[in-house]
């Protein structure tokens, strides 16, 4: 019986990503596609164009030098907090790759990094614990189902 909430849990989630996706494709993208589409548009034009979203589309999977991949408003929290390297990036190397962080705190011997991206509804947030100068916790917020998704939980790293 249990399974069964899981299973809810897993359709709620894709039906939930099949809207944000729908969303995301229908205010970004369909814009392009008719822009590209009005008379007198050659293929060449076209096919620009189709590159310009190829680009677009491959700059939400950035990763950094050292192994941190840049999240954007277009990144699958789960899968990001799954890979990122835990206890092997060190604080110069998380701002090398994600750039200057939008607030920091220290707390005891931890140092929290927070990014923000987007605003109001579709605000997430990224904050990166460090301990000992390495990255120990990345945890995940927004208003969704994977709000305070943590990657040592999703890793079943141990605490350090």
């Amino acid at each position: 019986m249990p399974m069964l909430g899981v299973h809810k849990l897993i359709n709620k989630d894709k039906k939930q990503f099949a809207v944000s996706f729908l969303n995301i494709l229908a205010n970004y993208f369909l814009p392009v596609i008719r822009a590209l589409e009005t008379e007198g548009t050659t293929m060449k034009n076209r096919f620009l164009g189709l590159i310009i979203v190829v680009i677009i589309l491959s700059g939400c999977a950035s990763v950094g030098p050292n192994g941190s991949g840049k999240p954007t408003i277009m990144t699958n929290p789960p899968s990001y907090l799954q890979s990122f390297p835990l206890n092997s990036i060190t604080q110069d190397q998380l701002i090398q790759d994600l750039g200057v962080p939008d607030k920091s705190i220290e707390i005891g011997d931890q140092l929290y990094l927070s990014y923000q991206l987007g605003e109001g509804w579709g605000e997430r947030e990224y904050i990166y614990a460090l301990e000992d100068n390495l990255v120990t916790d990345v945890r995940y917020n927004d208003q969704g189902p994977y709000n305070g998704s943590s990657a040592r939980q999703i890793q079943n790293a141990p605490p350090e």
